[in-house]
């Protein structure tokens, strides 16, 4: 497929750039964070809850996401002890090493491209329901 990967509906949400005439049904995916798998230790595991609980406020982690998490922190151990040994790391396990990373926005060009959550200070937005239209505002029509 050419081109740039459609953006997923909520992500458009998040930026308030979702058109609700375009939007298309999709797999509606349970909301949670993903559990390390049993037979992930060490590193691995410190890496897999490590990027579970810096992602758990952005709500982008579902469930769903456990594999490719166990899978990007099992090469994170493996790149570590590479680094630590002077043990050799394949330049196929960085590149996919990083484009793991980028799903999951964990360098910065990736995180750029993830909506910020808007930040609520607890005061209502006072021109949030403000009406632009002179004829139809205060009443008028």
């Amino acid at each position: 497929m050419a081109g740039r990967p459609k953006k997923p509906d909520g992500v458009k949400l998040l930026a308030g750039t979702l058109r609700p005439h375009r939007v298309v049904a999709s797999l509606e995916l349970p909301k949670g964070t993903p559990e390390p798998p049993e037979w992930l230790e060490g590193e691995a595991l410190a890496e897999f809850m490590r990027v579970v609980h810096e992602l758990k406020a952005s709500g982008i982690l579902r469930p769903v996401d456990r594999g490719l998490l166990a899978v990007y922190s099992v090469l994170w151990a493996k790149f570590t002890e590479a680094a630590q040994t002077g043990g050799e790391f394949k330049a196929a396990w960085v590149a996919e090493l990083r484009r793991l990373g980028a799903l999951f926005g964990l360098d910065p060009s990736s995180r750029e491209k993830l909506p910020a959550k808007a930040a609520s200070d607890g005061k209502e937005n006072p021109w949030a329901n403000f009406d632009n239209n002179p004829a139809t505002r205060n009443g008028r029509q």
